[in-house]
């Protein structure tokens, strides 16, 4: 997915794409050139994505999205031992 794709997905409000978008950013958590272009729409994406109910059986889904902005977060403080993400 490119940056134009998540950031289009994560904020449609549409819940597969929040979703999928979600796990995208998890997927590039350690790779930090990937995550920067991510940074400027942080804002938009804390946005769009409050308040959204993505379901989940066991547990909220919410989960998959708030671990996203942590993500983006963790590259804004430009920390370099991933460990610390999880």
């Amino acid at each position: 997915m490119t940056t134009e794709e998540i950031i289009e997905n994560i904020t449609s409000k549409d819940e597969t794409k929040v979703w999928k978008s979600a796990c995208e950013i998890i997927n590039l958590g350690q790779d930090h050139h990937k995550i920067v272009p991510l940074i400027k729409f942080l804002p938009l994406i804390k946005e769009k994505t409050v308040n959204i109910n993505l379901g989940g059986m066991f547990a909220s889904n919410q989960i998959f999205v708030d671990f996203a902005i942590k993500t983006i977060e963790f590259h804004i403080e430009q920390k370099y031992c991933y460990c610390e993400l999880y």
